[in-house]
């Protein structure tokens, strides 16, 4: 008896390690063909983001500043000179902002600062005088120019008047957006404000956050203006455009304070500007 149950126990071993070579070799040429068996995997959740979620974290803002990128605008300012007795052309480039005012059936206007886009003076280049020509203003959109004409400018609060036709504008007509106005213009200090320009021509679209400190009456070149101080970081390499912590046009950068002290910059209102313009019967739609 015992001779058989140890023959018993012996098969049994025998097929035990059969089966189970049996199971690997399966399992190994499985893998070996690339039949890879199924892993079960542990539930997971689904995230569902809702627009303005992560950025409502953040206070709003960059929910504003994505509202305003579409009604600001990068120009370019082209100042040519000739030189009569050689026949030569000479041209200095300088890069601002403008923010648009206004959009209808003819076109697109837009309002930048006047010291901008100023009459240049004549240049002794290499020796040659090299007299003013004009002042060519190229509006850039994407990847395409648009040559820009001045409508009216306005000495008194620095600022132009330009205009693009609605044809000449075509597919990029109906993405430019008119900027916001505050109604009625009320500047609190201590409110939030937010400042786009490109500095230098090379960071474009730089936006600079700060407060309002107040409107007071300043002396520039001789001239007592009224002015929106900010400590938003603006730079004259650049018109700055100024907006509220709701995306309201406030105003353009006009005069800073130059030296060690980088956090005092002042805007001409938009209500001033658009006071001026008013009176030469220009924009007298747009009331704030």
């Amino acid at each position: 008896m015992r001779k058989i149950a140890t023959k018993i126990t012996a098969v049994l071993l025998v097929l035990i390690v059969v089966l189970s070579a049996s199971a690997c070799s399966a399992r190994f040429w499985d893998y070996f063909l690339g039949n890879f068996p199924d892993i079960p995997k542990e539930p997971t959740q689904e995230i569902v983001l809702t627009k303005g979620t992560a950025k409502t974290q953040t206070g709003g803002l960059a929910d504003v500043i994505e509202e305003i990128y579409p009604t600001v605008v990068d120009i370019e300012v082209k100042y040519v000179y000739n030189q009569a007795f050689f026949n030569k052309t000479y041209t200095e480039s300088l890069y601002e902002m403008a923010v648009v005012c206004k959009k209808d059936e003819d076109g697109v206007y837009f309002l930048t600062t006047h010291q901008g886009t100023q009459d240049g003076e004549n240049k002794a280049i290499a020796g040659s005088i090299y007299k003013f020509s004009r002042v060519e203003i190229y509006l850039t959109l994407g990847s395409k120019t648009f040559q820009c004409r001045k409508v009216q400018t306005m000495e008194e609060v620095d600022s132009v008047l330009l205009f693009v036709e609605k044809d000449r504008l075509g597919e990029y007509y109906d993405d430019i957006r008119v900027a916001k106005f505050p109604s009625p213009y009320e500047p609190e200090k201590g409110r939030t404000v937010v400042a786009f320009s490109n500095p230098y021509g090379v960071y474009k679209g730089t936006v600079t956050k700060g407060i309002i400190s107040s409107e007071r009456e300043i002396e520039v070149e001789g001239k007592i203006y009224t002015l929106l101080q900010t400590d938003a970081a603006m730079t004259f390499q650049s018109s700055g455009i100024v907006f509220d912590g709701e995306g309201r046009l406030l105003g353009l950068l006009f005069a800073k304070v130059s030296g060690d002290y980088e956090g005092l910059s002042f805007a001409m209102p938009i209500n001033r500007i658009l006071d001026a313009y008013h009176g030469a019967g220009y924009l007298e739609d747009i009331v704030v």
